[in-house]
């Protein structure tokens, strides 16, 4: 999200895809605050949707949190790239940045949203800084060997969920507080539940890893800026081959029960993200995606994106929870559509205030806090020579 802030010309795809990832996030995430339950929802009540709800939310489950994995690896890379150009030291560098993002994700995690993934991203960009820095080759070793951890961890709970014994039981836990509880209630819920709300880092580190690594790899193929023949042809096969594949996966799943989430989440939504990626690069350079009202709105939220991810759960917060406006009780009665509808309400909310805001200035604002934090250790530094 915030790794790009450096590159000196911006790629519109990029900026594209990046407003796609967290608006598609929020196609995810809206299920939890739309869930009078709240957090606890995906533990006590995920057998309990019915097939519209459980249809529109295999839709976004994972795979706009692919993409996004995804492109902050590009982002790492972007920038890894810069400080050799710039001659600037690396890795202690960037080991401060993270430092910086993991104390975002858990300011984040702990007044606002309980699955906030800024941490889990921080704490894999600690390894993945370093790998950035080794052979293509190299790259691709490592990205094999972390997808693998992935869907090693991922088959041994779907197979222990189908036996019956990789369940979740909540007990000793209000899982009323989102309804009735006030904010401070939900603060508390976090700090006490925090090994619960955050035992998904387990999986999302292997398998964000092996995002990461293929953002890198992919851009350095020239997956993202490439306009040749060829590349264009390469991407149409990504496309073709990777949007059914996956699609395919989602909708089996759709049937198969709850015990086969993961393979959906992290199985199927890194081919479908992939194919995201290359049909959007495509249509972009054909002149046929980002330039109209809606492009230009989405690229301006993927250029605000970290902004635009942490606030867009500050505005679902405030309307659905119950120290809010309650809606996730006042609109029960309508769901599944009530829940799409304050998904496109709230994005196009961000559309229009990143627009304003970008007509002002250059980044938004927690991208620059992050910015002005993580230079200032080294403001006062001459560049160092590359690899010191």
């Amino acid at each position: 999200m915030a790794n790009t802030l450096d590159h000196p010309a911006r790629i519109a795809a990029l900026d594209l895809l990046r407003g796609i990832a967290i608006v598609g996030t929020l196609a995810s995430n809206i299920w939890v605050f739309m869930n009078p339950l709240g957090a606890w929802g995906l533990f006590t009540a995920a057998d309990s949707m019915e097939f519209a709800e459980r249809a529109l939310w295999a839709l976004a489950n994972g795979k706009f949190l692919s993409l996004l994995a995804i492109l902050f690896g590009v982002g790492i890379e972007i920038q890894y790239q810069s400080s050799k150009r710039r001659m600037q030291s690396w890795y202690t560098r960037y080991l401060w940045r993270t430092a910086v993002l993991f104390m975002e994700g858990l300011i984040h995690y702990l007044l606002i949203f309980e699955w906030d993934v800024l941490m889990g991203y921080a704490l894999v960009s600690v390894h993945v800084a370093y790998l950035v820095t080794l052979s293509t080759k190299a790259i691709r070793r490592w990205f094999t060997g972390f997808a693998a951890v992935s869907t090693a961890i991922v088959a041994f709970v779907t197979v222990g969920s189908l036996r019956g014994d990789g369940g979740l039981a909540v007990t000793g836990a209000d899982t009323g507080t989102f309804m009735h509880g006030t904010w401070w209630d939900q603060v508390v819920d976090r700090v006490q539940y925090f090994a619960l709300f955050r035992m998904e880092t387990i999986v999302l580190i292997p398998f964000a890893s092996a995002m990461f690594l293929g953002g890198i790899l992919l851009m350095r193929s020239g997956f993202f800026t490439a306009t040749d023949k060829a590349a264009v042809r390469r991407r149409w096969i990504w496309t073709e081959v990777c949007l059914p594949i996956g699609a395919a996966i989602t909708f089996r799943n759709l049937f198969a029960g709850t015990e086969f989430a993961l393979i959906d989440r992290y199985i199927a939504a890194p081919l479908i993200a992939v194919g995201i990626a290359a049909l959007t690069v495509n249509l972009v350079q054909r002149g046929k995606a980002g330039r109209g009202i809606v492009g230009r709105g989405m690229s301006n939220v993927g250029r605000t994106a970290l902004s635009s991810y942490i606030f867009q759960n500050v505005v679902a917060s405030a309307l659905c929870y119950g120290w809010g406006l309650g809606l996730a009780v006042r609109w029960n009665g309508a769901m599944p559509w009530s829940a799409v509808l304050l998904w496109a309400l709230i994005s196009v909310l961000f559309m229009v205030l990143s627009t304003l805001w970008l007509k002002r200035f250059r980044q938004g604002p927690a991208e620059f806090a992050m910015r002005r934090i993580a230079q200032a250790p080294f403001r006062h530094r001459r560049p160092a020579e590359a690899g010191r």
